[in-house]
């Protein structure tokens, strides 16, 4: 399921990774977590296209790149 398609909203995506990083469970989940957090990083923040995510996705996947270790501007 996290390796499922990218869809235009990822924020199901976003939501999977940390209720597998809450359970406890992220060690059994690595380099899945990391390929969907890169493609997530790369689309919202090297492309050309503007995200309109809601409040609640926007934090979160500010926090998930953030913890994994990517540069990423909170302005």
């Amino acid at each position: 399921m996290i390796m499922a398609p990218m869809l235009k909203n990822p924020s199901k995506n976003l939501e999977l990774i940390d209720e597998i990083q809450r359970s406890g469970i992220s060690l059994h989940f690595e380099n899945e977590v990391e390929e969907v957090l890169q493609q997530i990083h790369k689309n919202s923040y090297g492309g050309d296209e503007e995200n309109d995510f809601e409040l609640f996705t926007t934090a979160l996947r500010f926090r998930l790149l953030r913890q994994q270790g990517y540069k990423v501007s909170c302005g």
